[in-house]
């Protein structure tokens, strides 16, 4: 079988002036391409919008927990068990180190960890056992601890563990940073509050509070592609999920949107556009589309469609195309999704099972 058997995503999604995922400073985040500037998300952000929604987790299935606080966590697991908090600090920490450096001074370790789901089980039972048998833990009861991870979120977008690098799992979803396909302008609302307990009074005039936050507005394109087989290897063999998860991730990208100052500018908002392409996608198409700016949807939606076959003459690709056009009253995100799922399953069911 072609490892070609792939998932090609293209979404252009209408933002209204907002501010969804904002850099160290406050502003929205950008990127220049083609000499102009142009409004982004990060892919870290998008990505976490997606596995967060209601739509994948809904999909029951196990999920890795990531966090810097695991000692923490087991330290008052312990406790609430009725150990004394010297022990269970001593406890908490030989269990915590199993996954990374601790800082000592704060207790935390010193880079983000992603706990999947069978450690995170594993390192609660160890605290339930150590706690009900009053000891501590045993070395080859830490040595279990750290294991490999069928969690869904790691099965898609993967996880690095930088204290044991055989516990990496290589994402089976690429995710491209979202990008306007138009030239954007950062203004800034300077905004007052009013102190409604404040007279009329020339000593009670001014402001309660103020503040600034910039904005700019625009048509983002993001790229997302899925190796249907990495993803299958990925979840544990699971046919079932491996097609849900692919149906659930379309449906959680033209939906859902980051929650960057959501409530300032009510920025909730659904694709317009969803092309989705199964067997030999075209891959990321932002710079063949959109590296002169394009001011408007419908446009973006015929240089998007050119670029794209333009790229399959080039290199012959074959590819089944589905589509969601909300400007044309064209397709549908159900039948989109659907067609994804039913052509996962059809790929699935020739894989072998480890």
């Amino acid at each position: 079988m072609s490892e070609s058997r792939n998932i090609g995503v293209h979404l252009l999604t209408a933002y209204p002036p907002s501010n969804p995922n904002r850099d160290e400073t406050g502003q929205p985040k950008t990127a220049v391409v083609g000499g102009v500037t142009r409004q982004r998300i990060s892919s870290q952000c998008i990505k976490r919008t997606w596995r967060t929604s209601e739509i994948i987790q809904a999909l029951g299935a196990p999920f890795s927990v990531r966090t810097r606080d695991l000692f923490g966590k087991i330290e008052e697991s312990l406790v609430a068990r009725g150990l004394d908090k010297k022990t269970a600090n001593a406890y908490a920490l030989q269990i915590a180190e199993r996954f990374g450096k601790l800082d000592k001074t704060k207790f935390e370790h010193s880079e983000m960890v992603t706990i999947g789901r069978e450690e995170w089980d594993a390192v609660f039972d160890l605290a339930r056992l150590v706690a009900a048998e009053k000891r501590g833990p045993m070395l080859k009861e830490l040595s279990a601890l750290s294991r490999p991870t069928v969690s869904l979120d790691c099965a898609m977008f993967g996880r690095m563990r930088a204290a044991n690098a055989a516990l990496n799992v290589d994402a089976a979803i690429s995710v491209s940073h979202p990008l306007t396909v138009n030239r954007i302008e950062i203004e800034a609302d300077f905004w007052t509050a009013v102190d409604d307990l404040k007279g009329d009074s020339a000593i009670d005039q001014g402001a309660g509070g103020m503040g600034e936050v910039e904005y700019a507005s625009g048509v983002y394109y993001t790229y997302v592609e899925v190796v249907v087989r990495a993803l299958f290897h990925n979840t544990g063999a699971k046919a079932d999920l491996t097609r849900q998860a692919v149906e659930a991730l379309i449906r959680a990208a033209a939906t859902t949107t980051p929650g960057g100052h959501r409530t300032t500018f009510g920025n909730r908002v659904h694709a317009s556009y969803l092309r989705v392409e199964l067997g030999e996608p075209s891959g990321n198409l932002f710079m063949s589309a959109f590296e002169k700016p394009v001011k408007d949807t419908e446009l973006a939606i015929k240089h998007l469609r050119d670029a794209a076959d333009n790229v399959a003459a080039a290199y012959g690709l074959k590819r089944q195309i589905v589509e969601m056009s909300v400007p044309e009253r064209q397709g549908t995100l159900d039948a989109t999704a659907k067609a994804a799922g039913e052509y996962v399953a059809s790929v699935v069911a020739l894989l072998p099972t480890p």
